[in-house]
């Protein structure tokens, strides 16, 4: 995500007998500051291959993998969201994964924050 900074500079010079203003137009004076740009989950999305190791850091509103993933890393980092709203699965894998969240899992109507099988560790 980048901010946009528009500034307006007045420069003021004696010549003569009066004093000439030089402005800078927003354009010549756009500054972009960068700050940092977080992805949501990466791998993110509904075919992240099996053994994966899924970080998400921003707002994702995709989700994590469509309930035929074995062996996953999923780790929801702290600040980090997965949003997907009414009837949506933010997690969903198969087998055998390891899903450790510290950040928040919102849904609507009819949503599961984590939906797996078998054999996962799940650390909440």
């Amino acid at each position: 995500m980048k901010k946009l900074l528009f500034a307006r500079i007045a420069l003021a010079a004696p010549i003569g007998k009066g004093l000439a203003t030089i402005g800078i137009g927003a354009a010549a004076a756009l500054l972009l500051v960068a700050s940092p740009a977080w992805a949501a989950c990466v791998p993110n999305g509904p075919a992240i291959p099996n053994g994966a190791t899924v970080t998400c850091t921003g707002t994702d509103t995709t989700g994590v993998g469509n309930g035929t993933q074995n062996n996953v890393t999923v780790n929801v980092l702290q600040g980090a969201s997965i949003t997907l709203g009414n009837s949506g699965q933010d997690i969903v894998l198969l087998n055998a994964n390891t899903i450790t969240n510290n950040g928040t899992l919102n849904g609507g109507f009819g949503s599961t924050g984590i939906n797996t099988f078998a054999g996962n560790v799940i650390t909440n």
